[in-house]
């Protein structure tokens, strides 16, 4: 078959997307699919191992480039804040339907240029988080009606209140009248959770048959590593080492909470473990956590994010606000074998069953009413963790590998 993938992000870059659906096109790559690719990725990695896809990189427009020239190291301070007061002051305020807007006009017409010379395409996939992918699928649906489009939707749209991707006072109903319009042009939509297919059955129900759980995606890269990893280190003659890897958000994903309560473990257990957090830190002052037991890192690449939780003790996972969105990253976590330390802020959120049948995970929801009990009930499950000392071994994860996932988008294609 030959197929069109829409995704803003693509290799090199590395973020979930990026890792589940560069690991889909090899695959349909090595089964003899003929796969092009459309993104927006700047290709400034030094070392960058390409798949044997056709991709076509198509820029941002000129606003867009200037956005993100101005953004660069070598501008002035005074220029680079002035730009960013700029663009969050009234860019953000009116821009539709995300971040990734000045895209959307040069890849909607270089992907009509590549049906136009591939006429014999079969399906065309658009990805998101962002949006603005699936508005180029829409126009490519609706000049060439006989190609199958799948929607695959990493992160709700019309409903994503805690990270709006664009201003819902302006936009809420047009959010709601596009993505409406385009699940019924599509044929199949894709999501990764139920709790999500559940919220857009109600809000879209004459598209409810055609939507579609497909679950998160472990790398046949991360299942290799984590397969052939030796540990060569001792829990006896080193610290215990918490460690969380991912971006920390404000609104959604903040970890006070979390650190107050191991502050209080900490004391309780009289042990001197430390707490590594691994990634973006966006719009929260850590200058504010000065314990010389927590330890604020930049981002690493997934390589070396793959090393960090093998040499971790207890793996930490914050959910999100929302129950619609689940971290892919937890698929690795368990993958590894290793306790997970899995910490909420409501009762249904999408990583309490995924975790229900791992032994070595302990999901704790945080209030100011509950604190006392759950310092006393990590402190148990810290206890529990240096007893086995081992990490778990067969973890049966094949429902997460490539081979089952890509065939459940394959089942779409006919």
């Amino acid at each position: 078959l030959k197929i069109l993938v829409i995704s803003y992000h693509y290799l090199p870059e590395e973020n979930p997307r990026v890792f589940r659906w560069s690991s889909i096109v090899s695959h349909w790559l090595s089964s003899g699919h003929d796969v092009s690719v459309i993104t927006a990725t700047q290709n400034n990695f030094k070392e960058y191992k390409k798949d044997s896809s056709q991709t076509i990189i198509i820029t941002e427009n000129l606003k867009g480039k200037y956005i993100r020239q101005f953004s660069l190291e070598k501008y002035p301070k005074l220029i680079k804040k002035c730009i960013r007061l700029f663009n969050e002051i009234f860019i953000k305020s009116i821009r539709w339907p995300d971040f990734s807007w000045p895209w959307i006009l040069n890849a909607r017409r270089r992907a009509l240029r590549h049906l136009k010379e591939n006429q014999d395409t079969d399906i065309i996939i658009s990805v998101s988080h962002p949006f603005s992918s699936h508005l180029i699928g829409n126009a490519v649906k609706k000049k060439y009606p006989k190609i199958r489009w799948i929607m695959d939707i990493g992160d709700p749209f019309c409903f994503l209140y805690d990270t709006q991707p664009n201003n819902f006072l302006f936009y809420n109903k047009l959010n709601k009248y596009i993505e409406r319009k385009f699940f019924s042009r599509s044929n199949f939509i894709s999501v990764t959770t139920k709790e999500t297919m559940d919220e857009y059955s109600k809000l879209f129900p004459e598209s409810k048959a055609k939507i579609k759980v497909i679950p998160p995606l472990i790398s046949p890269e991360s299942k290799n590593f984590f397969n052939n990893y030796e540990n060569k280190s001792q829990l006896n003659n080193k610290k215990l080492r918490f460690v969380y890897i991912g971006t920390l958000y404000a609104g959604i994903r903040h970890p006070k909470k979390l650190l107050d309560m191991l502050s209080d473990v900490r004391k309780y257990l009289k042990s001197n473990f430390e707490i590594h957090f691994y990634g973006p830190v966006v719009d929260i002052d850590i200058s504010t956590f000065n314990n010389s037991y927590i330890y604020f890192h930049s981002s690493v690449c997934h390589y070396e994010a793959l090393q960090l939780m093998m040499e971790a003790d207890i793996l930490i996972n914050i959910g999100n606000t929302t129950k619609f969105q689940f971290p892919s990253k937890l698929v690795e976590y368990v993958s590894t074998g290793k306790p997970v330390l899995n910490i909420i802020s409501n009762s249904d959120d999408s990583s309490l069953d995924f975790l229900s049948n791992y032994p070595l995970s302990k999901s704790i929801y945080l209030s100011d009413e509950n604190k006392n009990n759950v310092v006393s009930e990590v402190t148990d499950y810290i206890k529990f963790t240096l007893t086995r000392r081992k990490k778990v071994n067969h973890v049966d994860m094949s429902k997460y590998e490539i081979q089952n996932i890509a065939s459940q988008y394959e089942l779409m294609f006919f």
